[in-house]
C-alpha cells in the first residue's frame, strides 16, 4: 500500500494495520494516533470518524486503480486491464482484504463499488454504449459483477488466492 506522506498518509497506514491486527470495531482514535505517531487535533483535521478514514483508504486504492488503468491506457475490452488490477491487488492486498471482508459498517465496500461504478461509466461513455441497453444499468450489473467477486472469491483470504498471481 502506497498512500501519500504526513497526518493522512500515515493514519490511512495505521488502520489498514491496526484493522489487520484486532479488527475495526476494536480501535479507538486514540490507537490509531499514537500509531501513525500524530496528535488526536491531527487526526480530527483530516477526518471526522475512524470510517471517514477507512473511506478515504478506499478512494486512495479506487485513485491508484484509475491512475493506472489511464497510465497504461489500455481499452476496456483488452485483457491488460486484467493485468493492472490484478499487480495493484498484490500491491494493496490488505486494503482489499478489509474491504471484501465488510469491515466497518460495509460502507468501504459501497464506496469502492461507487468508483466501480464511475470508472465503468466513463467507460462505457468512451465507447458510445450502442448496445441499446440503460448504460446506467450496465453499469450496476457490472459493479454488482467486481462487488460479487470481492464477496464470494477472496472473502476471508489473508493474501491473493494464488491461481490470480
Amino acid at each position: 500500500m502506497t498512500v501519500g506522506s504526513g497526518g493522512p498518509g500515515q493514519l490511512q497506514e495505521a488502520i489498514v494495520e491496526l484493522v489487520i491486527e484486532q479488527g475495526y470495531e476494536s480501535i479507538s482514535i486514540d490507537a490509531l494516533a499514537s500509531r501513525a505517531d500524530v496528535t488526536r487535533a491531527t487526526f480530527y483535521a483530516h477526518y471526522r470518524s475512524k470510517n471517514d478514514l477507512l473511506t478515504a483508504v478506499v478512494d486512495s486504492f479506487a485513485d491508484g486503480v484509475e491512475e493506472a488503468l489511464r497510465a497504461h491506457d489500455i481499452a476496456p475490452r483488452n485483457g491488460g486491464r486484467l493485468a493492472v488490477l490484478l499487480g495493484l491487488a498484490r500491491e494493496w492486498r490488505d486494503v482489499i482484504g478489509l474491504i471484501v471482508r465488510g469491515e466497518g459498517d460495509g460502507g468501504p465496500l459501497r464506496r469502492l463499488t461507487e468508483r466501480v461504478e464511475q470508472v465503468l461509466a466513463a467507460d462505457l461513455a468512451r465507447e458510445g454504449a450502442s448496445t441499446g441497453v440503460d448504460p446506467g444499468l450496465l453499469v450496476k450489473v457490472r459493479a454488482a459483477a467486481v462487488n460479487q467477486l470481492g464477496e464470494h472469491g477472496w472473502r476471508g483470504a489473508t493474501s491473493i488466492p494464488t491461481a490470480a498471481r
